[in-house]
């Protein structure tokens, strides 16, 4: 019988086609998450301060001015992505619900 097929050798590591394979034995690897918002989520927040902005009669910068201060950062990029949808909840509470919308104070 050859090595070809088995799942698990001797080392621990599945073989296929002569590669190893270590996340398939159970290793652990250690994978490096950034800690704060990726390029997506910066340009949704980007886009939500802009319709915020526009709704508001501001201006981007002001209302992501405002956002930083809330969250205690400096820049809009340095938001912690465990923070992105507490973010985002945020702008569209603070700036784009409506509060004299009837339709919401019908339903109560």
């Amino acid at each position: 019988m050859t090595d070809t097929g088995k799942i698990f050798q001797n080392t621990g590591h599945q073989k296929t086609n002569g590669v190893k394979h270590p996340f398939f034995c159970g290793e652990a690897r250690i994978l490096k998450i950034r800690p704060t918002i990726n390029i997506l989520e910066q340009k949704s927040i980007l886009a939500l301060a802009a319709y915020a902005g526009f709704n508001d009669n501001s201006d981007q910068e002001s209302i992501l001015a405002v956002l930083c201060k809330r969250f205690g950062i400096n820049d809009y990029r340095d938001l912690p992505r465990t923070s992105y949808d507490e973010a985002v909840r945020f702008l569209v509470d603070e700036y784009l619900e409506d509060p004299t919308d009837t339709k919401e104070a019908a339903n109560d």
